[in-house]
């Protein structure tokens, strides 16, 4: 259906229309299509089938801004964007309660319903929680560690608080610095990205130890190194 789409056709209804195809022995409970170029979603569910949408334009994504909710089963079609509201925990602890999920998936995670929900419904404010907040500080690695902290680190990554937004910095020997984005922490495994000067898209990939940051710095092509960077 791809090879056989006609530029005079409607790009949205043609993308619905291949979605439909693509079903197994059921009817879908919901179908999303997004215009990645325009930044638009689209969707329907099998109960409201009239389509919705919404630009990503009118969102904030930074995480000084509270995660944005919406029932996907609205009636009336259209933009949706004036419905999304800040997701409130009881919501999402009666979201979680509704899933049919077995007890035994959440014994292979290691937790149980219980556990998992209120961690789930309680992360935005995770890190106001002094008990959580175990990667904060400077984590940094030294070329000759004796003459350390007389000399700048060969690398050294720095996490702040902030209320309940987490930011961070990746600095070099040679003094530049380079703000973190996309920071997620899932128990003690750490992730982020970072663009140097000139724009180029870094990945840094972490495991917090005692006192110790196993890290990794990956590129485009792969694996640019290895480091071990100690808590200061």
């Amino acid at each position: 259906m791809i090879r056989d789409y006609d530029s005079a056709q409607d790009a949205v209804a043609y993308g619905l229309k291949m979605l439909e195809r693509i079903k197994v022995n059921e009817v879908p409970d919901w179908t999303v299509l997004a215009d990645v170029r325009a930044g638009i979603v689209y969707f329907k569910t099998a109960l409201n089938p009239e389509i919705k949408t919404f630009s990503l334009a009118g969102f904030d994504f930074s995480n000084q801004a509270p995660a944005q909710v919406l029932t996907m089963d609205q009636k009336q079609g259209g933009d949706t964007a004036a419905l999304f509201h800040a997701a409130t925990e009881e919501e999402i602890r009666g979201f979680l309660a509704a899933l049919p999920m077995k007890d035994s998936l959440y014994s292979e995670l290691g937790t149980t319903k219980a556990e998992f929900t209120e961690r789930f419904a309680t992360h935005t404010r995770a890190a106001e929680d002094p008990a959580r907040q175990f990667f904060k500080g400077t984590w940094a690695k030294y070329a000759d560690p004796a003459k350390s902290p007389s000399r700048p680190p060969e690398i050294a990554v720095e996490l702040k608080i902030a209320g309940n937004a987490v930011t961070g910095e990746i600095r070099n020997a040679g003094g530049e610095k380079y703000a973190l984005d996309h920071l997620q922490l899932v128990q003690k495994s750490l992730s982020f990205t970072f663009r140097n000067l000139q724009g180029t898209l870094y990945i840094g990939k972490a495991a917090l130890g005692e006192g110790k940051m196993d890290f990794e710095l990956w590129g485009i092509d792969g694996l640019l190194g290895r480091h071990t960077l100690l808590k200061q």
